[in-house]
């Protein structure tokens, strides 16, 4: 999920009326569907939600996709299981 348009490299509009609970609770309107495609990830099935402050993905999806994601108390690291290589890393908020 996220409210960036130029990340997507295919995006079609929601004929749905599809809402998704955000973390406060509240309903945010998904507008489109469409791929994120990076030089090192692929996302497809992804949301674009315009009051989205922030980018989320689901880390369920990450596995799904083929790739490994280990927490510590500093960070998160996401890495492609077929090819190993290190895809990213999130520092935790007191690390920021």
């Amino acid at each position: 999920m996220t409210s960036m348009s130029r990340l997507f490299s295919s995006l079609s509009k929601n004929d749905i009326n599809r809402s998704i609970h955000n973390v406060y609770g509240s309903l945010t309107h998904v507008s489109h569907t469409g791929s994120i495609s990076l030089s090192n990830l692929s996302l497809p099935n992804t949301y674009l939600m315009s009051k989205l402050n922030f980018n989320f993905t689901y880390v369920s999806q990450l596995c799904d996709l083929g790739h490994e994601i280990t927490f510590s108390s500093s960070k998160c690291c996401v890495q492609d299981l077929r090819t190993g290589q290190l895809i990213g890393i999130a520092l935790t908020s007191h690390q920021m």
